[in-house]
């Protein structure tokens, strides 16, 4: 398969050192800006499936450090809503227009970011149906457009946590979500051995990218941690509704 000299690959290399900066930095938002731009070079199901390739080999560098600072009590419940809804939204993947979910997604992410950087934040309990509810909806989200982590991110970015926790928490939160939305695409035949090779090309310029990113969190404090998150958040945000296929 004589893919490396298409200009395809080197713009996708291009998304993925981006994204894995973003996603080292802040455990999250790599999907958001990489899935849509592989989108345009590839079949949208083709992208979500390398994407989420390349997500396998984030949670080998980034679980095995997060792990010990992850609030299982908020992690667990959105985890276990993650998997319960992947499945619809890997089925829609196959049948609905993937440029409407997109724009949708993207509209919805830019309004609770915009919200957030205004300085408010939840005061109120978030308890365990509000868990479910937002990791049933990543998981739908991402299952269908591979970009499922705004629910999770912005219920846990809206309370009083801070940026280690937050970020292990959205971390190890991924490790399922992520985890489990390739494993629904293999069950689906979407995981080609044209995308295994596509995302293993891919892969050194993603990890040396994480790692970029990792090295930048540990000189962060929590309050550019959290303005970074949001401002990533309404950058991929305004991408997605203005980028067209």
């Amino acid at each position: 398969m004589n893919v490396l000299g298409e200009p395809e690959l080197w713009i996708a290399m291009g998304a993925v050192c981006a994204g894995g900066v973003i996603r080292g930095f802040s455990g999250f938002g790599a999907a958001m800006l990489v899935v849509p731009i592989l989108s345009i070079l590839y079949l949208p199901h083709q992208a979500v499936a390398i994407a989420m390739c390349l997500a396998l080999v984030a949670n080998i560098q980034l679980v095995p450090g997060a792990l010990r600072s992850t609030e299982w009590r908020q992690a667990l419940p959105l985890s276990i809503g993650a998997l319960a809804g992947i499945p619809l939204g890997a089925l829609a993947l196959l049948n609905i227009d993937p440029d409407l979910m997109r724009r949708a997604i993207s509209a919805i992410v830019l309004a609770f970011a915009l919200l957030l950087l205004s300085g408010w934040r939840w005061r109120g309990r978030q308890g365990l149906p509000a868990a479910l509810l937002a990791g049933s909806m990543a998981g739908v989200i991402n299952g269908a457009a591979g970009t499922g982590g705004p629910p999770v991110i912005l219920y846990l970015l809206a309370g009083p946590r801070s940026a280690e926790t937050s970020r292990a928490n959205i971390i190890s939160v991924y490790l399922f979500l992520n985890g489990g939305t390739l494993a629904s695409l293999a069950v689906n035949g979407v995981v080609t051995p044209e995308v295994m090779w596509r995302a293993l090309l891919l892969a050194p310029a993603w990890v040396l990218s994480l790692w970029i990113g990792i090295r930048m969190f540990h000189t962060a404090s929590d309050r550019i941690y959290r303005r970074i998150a949001l401002l990533t958040l309404v950058g991929v945000g305004l991408f997605g509704l203005i980028y067209t296929r």
